[in-house]
């Protein structure tokens, strides 16, 4: 099978994964506790990705190699996953919900500056404009007046820190690629899901203690939806999401894949018809928009590859 349709394909199921459930997301962070969530997904995730990881891995050996040390995992789990999701909750816990999606369809732009800058990574042949389409089609994604009272942008104070969460994020894609050559992206998944599974819980009950987070709800109050929602995020949005995007970027590269990061609110929209919801004409064209910017970067990326393949080696 082609390549770029494997990672197209493969690079669909994080953005499913991230964006059917957000429309259930706000219900949920009503009653439980983000960042008691956050620990609560990722402990559930862990044994997820290894058991995926025990059914479909051709390597042998243990899950981490001898010659590679465990401070380079520990700095990407804790450092990009776990500060990820403690700056990412946050961030929505102090937002408009269409606010963050207009400021997240930056998303792309900050990766590009991170890769550029952080990593001396060129910018791919279209990737301006890709960015550029990307940004006005992410931003169009959100515009639904009817559903928000008051202005459309409303700042309440977490929008530099959803800023730095998609800059964290992409110090940790472009980082984990780099762990180490020829490392499966399964197992470096999995690898730094360790760190942040183990520090989680004690950071929330750290929050709890000072006052930052909530109690846990009471059992009895638990709601069948809500245990759903969590178990999707646990299995799909961290475990096989975050598979599947390490494997995604190992084959088109960050900067390629953080464009599809503006198609979550396409999948969030996707959703919401579910339950009633109508897209707005404004939204449906930026839908269009955004997959115009990723098919025509992926296109020239595609030409790349032919050309180089036919170029005879001196």
């Amino acid at each position: 099978m082609n390549r770029l349709l494997v990672a197209n394909l493969t690079l669909l199921v994080p953005i499913l994964a991230w964006g059917l459930p957000l429309p259930f997301l706000d219900e949920l962070f009503d009653r439980w506790d983000p960042v008691l969530s956050s620990a609560l997904r990722y402990t559930l995730a862990l044994p997820f990705a290894w058991a995926f990881w025990r059914l479909t891995r051709r390597e042998k050996g243990p899950l981490k190699p001898p010659d590679l040390s465990w401070w380079p995992i520990i700095r990407l789990g804790v450092f990009g996953l776990m500060a990820f999701t403690l700056i990412y909750a946050f961030a929505l816990d102090h937002m408009h919900p269409v606010t963050a999606a207009v400021f997240s369809a930056s998303g792309p732009v900050i990766t590009g500056l991170v890769a550029r800058f952080g990593f001396g990574e060129p910018m791919p042949a279209g990737f301006g404009l890709a960015v550029l389409l990307s940004l006005i089609g992410g931003v169009l994604t959100t515009v639904d007046p009817d559903a928000v009272a008051g202005p459309w942008i409303e700042l309440r104070g977490g929008e530099p820190l959803l800023l730095l969460a998609s800059a964290v994020w992409a110090w940790y894609s472009l980082a984990a690629a780099r762990l180490r050559p020829g490392l499966h992206p399964t197992r470096v998944t999995i690898l730094t899901l360790l760190p942040a599974a183990a520090l989680l819980p004690p950071v929330y009950l750290a929050c709890w203690a000072l006052g930052l987070s909530s109690a846990p709800p009471p059992v009895a109050s638990w709601r069948v939806d809500d245990l759903g929602v969590q178990l999707w995020f646990s299995i799909l949005a961290i475990g096989a999401a975050t598979i599947a995007w390490n494997s995604g970027v190992n084959m088109v590269g960050t900067l390629i894949a953080s464009l599809y990061l503006n198609l979550v609110p396409v999948a969030a929209i996707g959703a919401a018809l579910l339950i009633g919801y109508h897209p707005r004409p404004l939204q449906l064209l930026g839908m269009v928009i955004v997959l115009a910017g990723v098919v025509q970067a992926q296109l020239r990326l595609a030409r790349r590859r032919r050309a180089l393949a036919v170029t005879p080696l001196d």
